[in-house]
């Protein structure tokens, strides 16, 4: 993976760089031409001007009295005025060189700024004359670029040609010029790349973050988030991520939800089957010891009973996606009440508690009576073995007939439940019990809301916790 990430990064840095000596060479190949181009007018502007100064030099010296042609091998020497005038050019920049030719081309005289030509340079000048344009020629070890004029004597007779000349790198770019030149040019270039190199970055730094963030999904994490920014489809390609992370999430959470129902569940029926295989254990040892015929008949019939209606719950968790589904069938409650309190019997009696019953002659309702007598043996035993932890102690069973609705009652004397644990005990996995599920008073709760009724906890009369259940009747909306 560091490897990866690393590939990733030079890949990133490589591609910026790229971009940037792009833009660079892109630069370069179109500054270049630029330069020529601008040299190559610079230039001809120069040529312009230096004909235009010899132009009007040659006319005034031939406007003012001309220059006399030199006899062939005398010693020439320029009139006074002439001399003035060359004088006077010498002192307009850029000239830098003039000379005087004779009609022939013979070099007659060579100023420079800095003092006179040698004899090879003027025979150059004489030569770059006799081609239109003049090119540029070699005088004291600098390259200069020359234009001539014609001058006439006073008969209006040829009589030579007027040099002037500058520096050959005053028309165009000199190399202090150029270097200046080159170097914008890299800065340009330079800053241009850089600016294609940070946006390169730009744009690559969220998809580097998208990767990460796609990693850390991978590997499991939870509330992943990336901020959406750059290009909108990048952007949207962090919303994207986004979502997938919180969809991610929401699944988790919906996969571990099923996992608490099934771990509930499976919780609930081993709960439901290890109290009635308790009070079935107790049913066969007494059957085992007792010698009345019809008393140990009574008794395996009550395991028998006993059997069937745990393996009625179990088949209704099995069947069923949880303990809420009931199925509503006409039931005598108070021999639902009778047959609890026998089932519970013999677990009192091995904790010294006396279980007493309060019920009229008969109480008819339609419910589910394997549920409620399950949860009804659950109150049982559970006000027993609180009782039972000071013997001798004392349970009361109570059914009461309020109209159609029937209310149910359990007292005992034992401890007692706390005030701020008597909404807490219904909740499931809370236990005050040493190595107590939690699953019973929840269980307990479940049936009787299933059926629309309720319960709660309160102080009982006989010093210990009382647990009232309302069981109403059946809607008559969901009679068959």
């Amino acid at each position: 993976m560091p490897r990866l990430r690393a590939l990733e990064a030079s890949a990133s840095t490589i591609l910026s760089l790229a971009a940037g000596l792009l833009t660079v060479a892109a630069v370069a190949s179109a500054w270049v031409p630029l330069v020529h181009q601008a040299d190559a007018i610079a230039t001809a502007h120069m040529d312009e001007r230096l004909k235009l100064v010899a132009v009007l030099a040659s006319e005034e010296i031939n406007r003012e009295q001309g220059m006399a042609a030199p006899a062939p091998g005398a010693d020439w020497r320029p009139p006074t005025a002439v001399a003035r005038r060359l004088e006077r050019l010498l002192s307009l920049p850029p000239v830098e060189l003039v000379a005087l030719l004779a009609p022939d081309g013979t070099p007659l005289l060579g100023v420079l700024a800095e003092g006179s030509l040698v004899p090879r340079a003027l025979a150059d000048l004489a030569r770059a004359c006799a081609e239109d344009p003049p090119p540029a020629v070699e005088a004291a070890g600098r390259r200069y670029q020359a234009a001539c004029a014609p001058l006439t004597d006073l008969a209006d007779r040829p009589a030579g040609f007027l040099v002037v000349a500058a520096p050959a790198d005053t028309g165009g770019l000199s190399r202090a010029g150029l270097l200046r030149a080159s170097g914008l040019m890299v800065a340009l270039g330079a800053l241009a790349g850089l600016l294609v190199i940070l946006g390169t970055r730009w744009l690559l730094g969220p998809v580097h973050e998208l990767a990460g963030a796609a990693r850390r999904i991978a590997a499991g994490e939870r509330g992943v988030r990336v901020e959406p920014r750059g290009p909108e489809e990048i952007a949207q390609l962090g919303r994207a991520v986004n979502a997938l992370s919180s969809s991610i999430a929401a699944r988790e959470d919906e996969i571990h939800s099923r996992m608490n129902v099934v771990t509930q569940l499976s919780s609930m029926v081993a709960h439901e089957v290890r109290n009635p295989l308790q009070s079935l254990s107790l049913l066969c040892s007494l059957a085992r010891t007792e010698e009345d015929p019809e008393v140990r008949d009574k008794l395996l019939a009550d395991i028998d009973s006993e059997i069937h209606v745990l393996e009625g719950v179990v088949q209704r968790f099995l069947r069923n996606s949880g303990p809420l589904q009931i199925s509503r069938a006409p039931v005598d409650l108070v021999e639902l009440v009778r047959r609890a309190t026998a089932v519970a019997e013999p677990e009192a009696r091995s904790r010294s508690v006396t279980l007493m019953v309060h019920a009229p002659a008969r109480f008819e309702t339609r419910a589910d009576g394997s549920l409620v007598r399950r949860a009804l043996e659950n109150l049982l035993l559970n006000a027993i073995e609180f009782a039972g932890q000071q013997p001798p102690g004392h349970v009361t069973a109570s059914l009461i007939p309020r109209g159609e609705q029937a209310v149910l009652v359990v007292d005992d004397d034992g401890p007692g439940v706390p005030p701020e644990d008597r909404d807490r005990i219904f909740h499931p996995y809370f236990s005050s019990k040493a190595g107590g599920t939690g699953l019973g008073l929840a269980l307990v709760k479940q049936v009787f809301e299933a059926h629309g009724g309720s319960i709660r906890c309160e102080d009982s009369p006989m010093g210990g916790a009382r647990f009232v259940a309302t069981l109403p009747p059946e809607p008559p909306g969901e009679q068959p």
